[in-house]
């Protein structure tokens, strides 16, 4: 899972930096690599999460260097999101998860019964597991693209409160329009190597962890992870 994340994180940002080729970016993108490189000899969620973390420390930053004027970001922060940018990666991580627990209940898994994110009551550990690898193509890079696409301008944002912004209702509309569209776009599976929709990436990851969980030995996932 937390291989999923980094890898991810990496292609995303690689995708992104085709055009620009910027230096600082490409950078982040090679210590990424140094960083998954260790993942295969680390055995411990403790020191898995460390890794994780050191990534994102690296990660963050760096697509705030994919955004286009006015718009910046640099340090993620979610309750309360105190900028435009971390507001909407908070909303679509919400709505991934949304997405995610669905398909866990319907698949027969409990959404409470996590490996990296831990079991504990009142806790969406299964969900938050299953989603680390999709966070980057699905939320993070939906969020560059509603900005430098101008889906979203300052208008749809109240910045009154410097410690809390709010989404306007044409704001909102936008998100929720582009959300579905971006869930309907076709993506090469990994497993059939067919065209699917990201919903059935998605679902098809999640089946593949039930199987894995009903018969470790003969079903072995591996998270899914998007070419670059």
């Amino acid at each position: 899972m937390v291989a999923g994340r980094v890898h991810n994180q990496r292609a995303v940002l690689r995708r992104l930096n085709r055009p620009r080729k910027n230096p600082r970016i490409a950078k982040v993108a090679t210590d990424l690599g140094a960083a998954l490189r260790k993942i295969p000899h680390t055995l411990d969620v403790a020191a898995l999460m460390g890794i994780e973390g050191h990534a994102a420390a690296l990660y963050w930053p760096a697509l705030g260097l994919c955004l286009r004027p006015p718009w910046s970001f640099a340090l993620r922060e979610r309750q309360p999101p105190p900028d435009p940018v971390n507001l909407v990666l908070g909303w679509l991580s919400a709505l991934l998860t949304r997405e995610a627990e669905a398909l866990v209940l319907r698949h027969g898994l409990h959404p409470g019964f996590g490996c990296l994110h831990g079991t504990r009551d009142d806790h969406q550990g299964c969900v938050y597991d299953l989603i680390e690898p999709f966070r980057a193509p699905l939320v993070e890079a939906l969020t560059i693209s509603l900005f430098n696409q101008r889906h979203l301008m300052p208008d749809d944002f109240d910045t009154s409160d410097p410690a809390h912004c709010r989404i306007l209702p044409d704001g909102r509309r936008a998100v929720i329009r582009q959300w579905e569209a971006w869930l309907d776009k076709p993506v090469r599976s990994p497993r059939s190597g067919e065209r699917r929709r990201w919903r059935g990436i998605l679902e098809d990851d999640i089946l593949a962890f039930a199987r894995h969980v009903r018969a470790p030995e003969s079903s072995p996932w591996q998270p899914f992870a998007l070419d670059y």
